[in-house]
């Protein structure tokens, strides 16, 4: 059974997040989002606030609908679908988009060559949402929501370049193995 949990971003105070099945505990999808905070330099921070605050944010019932065939073949070459077989297409967001569910894609954000994402932060307070991570860029922290806790633990980037990875994880009482 996977760990499931958020990912996503603050922009203009308001949280926005991709869903994640798997590995959402701080040593897996936690670690990829610190490990991509880590590599950005002070100077990419007002960057990355510009190009999330750019992203079509998909409702989860919209992802439902299906996406124009120009998207659809950009995304496919892109990476993040497998090209349907023959002459079909895909039926909605959610299947174009399956391979943008963790961490992975900030890169492709980064680049701006992911601009649709589809909002599942409203899975932030269900009961199998065991771990939600929230960038925000423009007031330079990241958020962690463990399941238990009633608000998240927040750290600036500034203390999480002085601690690193492996002082983040122990917040948490994580280490990498």
């Amino acid at each position: 059974m996977g760990t499931h949990g958020l990912w996503g971003f603050i922009i203009a105070s308001r949280r926005y997040a991709c869903f994640s099945c798997y590995d959402s505990y701080p040593v897996g999808l936690g670690a990829d989002v610190v490990k991509f905070i880590l590599s950005l330099e002070p100077e990419d921070y007002e960057e990355m606030a510009e190009l999330v605050d750019d992203i079509t944010w998909l409702s989860e019932a919209r992802a439902e609908s299906k996406p124009p065939v120009e998207i659809q073949e950009k995304y496919v070459k892109l990476g993040f679908a497998d090209a349907p077989a023959g002459d079909a297409t895909f039926g909605s967001w959610s299947d174009l988009l399956h391979k943008r569910e963790n961490a992975v894609v900030l890169p492709m954000i980064q680049t701006g060559e992911l601009m649709h994402m589809v909002d599942s932060s409203t899975f932030l307070h269900h009961s199998w949402c065991l771990w939600a991570y929230f960038i925000d860029f423009e007031q330079k922290k990241l958020e962690t929501w463990e399941h238990s806790a009633r608000k998240p633990d927040e750290i600036t980037f500034d203390d999480l370049i002085k601690c690193g990875l492996e002082g983040y994880l122990a917040r948490f009482k994580y280490t990498r193995s």
